[in-house]
């Protein structure tokens, strides 16, 4: 079977090379850092399996739409919910992505590769197994580099174990009414990229690093979303606690973390598990374990299942997977700039800090919004509208940035509207809510319409003044006596008066003539 430079033949499973999700401990050669240890004497050592949906419109061996958010049970079809008889069909789009993201990690790109079947039987899993590629995947090798720009403390490589394509499951419902669990397929089928690390983490602070930087990763690639909270990235985490200088300890699995938050959380927690466990003179029991939020605490699931008890097979429906070495270096061109140069690039091209660069880096598609913006604007100003005020609102109504209703054009109407003092900053933010809302016009038929514009008449400003001065004697001769701190409370008032109108110079100017010193506290002449 043929698609574009990608061939599927069958071959047997005589001298496959075994790769498993399991940690080759003694890898690891990473010296501790004394800032990573647990009341001077314990280390941490933590690894990462992230579950990633591959950005494609239909599902890894079916033709069904991967739309998040539907009607349940209504993008399903005969191969999703396992009928009798129906055969997988492998989705070139996600070889192509799940090969994009392997280059972008600088891994080892496998031209030969294979499909598997892990055994479980669970509801949201119709076929009693999952296709995944246990002994075969599609890349192992890469790594996930931090440096301070990311907020590391010092220079650290993440190594990546491997790469393998697979399909998700359903959906299991457990509280839409007491004593019963509902099923969804509408997730079943989707392709995932289970991207597993080796255990060169040493603290939640790391992992948490360490997932914000693959999920910009993934965006850039555009390999995934990597939007958590539509469980479009799931995390499992892998713990153990030793003492420094001792052998690593009994590691447990905490299964299907949705959020950055809830990963640190809850190794934080687990950490916290072992250590009272260790210091109690007890023992770690390798298992499976769940993270209860609210009680900030993990809880026992199952004992950890080992490769036997999963009884992988070669998946029978579906031939060996054999790459070109053209159509990897067609796709390895083919690749973005990626988040370390587009750092780099825009901290020197738009004089941003680093943080402000991390914000745009952090938000998919935020980058090219920033510079569609900024073209022929300050890059200082486009950046505080974006991440301080756009962002905040946007957050504020738990809108995602990708779903962000304000077009770059918008914003930059408003960004001209303040630096031409149509408006003033505080009546901006007004306007940009208004936006946020759902108004697709531009800045300035917004203030004509809502009557906002700047009040610059310089007669009207001096009657606002010379109210608040008569009304606030006491202030004033505070002012006059050489303490000029009071003269912001008077711009806040008389902003206050004009609704956020007032054109913030011309008010400085007007209410110095008329309180007769300066806001730095020096008469005026």
């Amino acid at each position: 079977m043929f698609f574009g430079n990608v061939s599927l033949v069958r071959a047997s499973c005589r001298n496959r090379p075994l790769y498993t999700s399991s940690f080759r401990l003694a890898d690891v050669t990473r010296t501790p850092n004394t800032s990573s240890l647990i009341n001077g004497k314990w280390e941490a050592v933590v690894g990462l399996e992230i579950h990633a949906q591959i950005n494609s419109l239909t599902k890894l061996f079916s033709g069904s739409p991967t739309s998040f958010n539907e009607l349940v049970n209504t993008n399903v079809s005969v191969i999703d919910a396992a009928f009798p008889g129906v055969l997988p069909r492998l989705n070139a789009k996600c070889v192509d992505l799940a090969i994009k993201t392997s280059l972008a990690l600088n891994a080892d790109i496998h031209l030969r590769s294979s499909f598997d079947r892990k055994h479980y039987f669970y509801p949201d899993l119709p076929q009693g197994y999952q296709i995944t590629q246990h002994y075969e995947p599609i890349s192992t090798g890469g790594q996930i580099a931090l440096t301070e720009l990311d907020g590391a403390a010092q220079a650290i490589k993440v190594r990546i174990e491997q790469l393998q394509l697979e399909q998700d499951t359903g959906k299991s419902l457990h509280d839409l009414g007491p004593g019963r669990t509902l099923v969804d397929l509408n997730r079943a089928g989707t392709g995932l990229m289970e991207i597993v690390t080796m255990p060169d983490i040493r603290s939640s602070f790391e992992a948490g690093l360490v997932m914000r930087k693959l999920q910009t990763l993934l965006r850039c690639v555009g390999s995934s979303n990597g939007n958590m909270e539509e469980g479009s990235m799931r995390c499992d985490v892998n713990v153990s606690v030793h003492e420094v200088g001792t052998p690593f300890g009994t590691r447990c699995e905490i299964k299907n973390l949705n959020s950055v938050r809830f990963v640190t959380m809850a190794i934080d927690a687990e950490i916290r598990r072992h250590i009272e466990v260790l210091e109690q003179g007890g023992n770690i029991i390798q298992e499976t374990r769940g993270y209860d939020v609210m009680a900030n605490k993990t809880f026992w699931l199952r004992n950890k299942e080992t490769a036997p008890d999963y009884r992988y097979m070669p998946e029978p429906d579906l031939p060996t997977l054999i790459l070109s070495q053209s159509y990897v270096d067609s796709l390895r061109a083919s690749l973005p700039e990626l988040p370390d140069d587009r750092r780099v690039r825009i901290i020197h091209q738009y004089a941003l800090n680093v943080h402000d660069a991390n914000v745009l880096l952090g938000e998919a598609g935020g980058i090219e919004y920033f510079e569609a913006v900024c073209k022929g604007r300050d890059p200082r100003s486009v950046v505080n509208w974006m991440t301080h005020e756009l962002f905040g609102q946007l957050a504020a109504r738990a809108i995602p940035f990708h779903r962000c209703p304000v077009s770059p054009e918008q914003l930059g109407s408003l960004v001209d509207a303040v630096k031409g003092r149509l408006i003033s900053g505080t009546i901006g933010k007004n306007v940009l809510a208004v936006m946020v809302d759902g108004d697709v016009r531009p800045a300035e038929l917004i203030v004509e319409e809502k009557e906002w514009g700047v009040v610059g008449d310089a007669d009207a400003l001096r009657r606002v003044c010379e109210e608040l001065v008569a009304r606030n004697q006491d202030k004033v001769d505070i002012i006059r006596g050489g303490n000029p701190k009071l003269f912001i409370w008077f711009v806040g008032q008389a902003m206050r008066e004009t609704k956020g109108r007032a054109d913030p110079v011309l008010l400085n100017t007007v209410l110095e003539d008329v309180i007769g010193v300066g806001k730095d506290g020096n008469k005026m002449k």
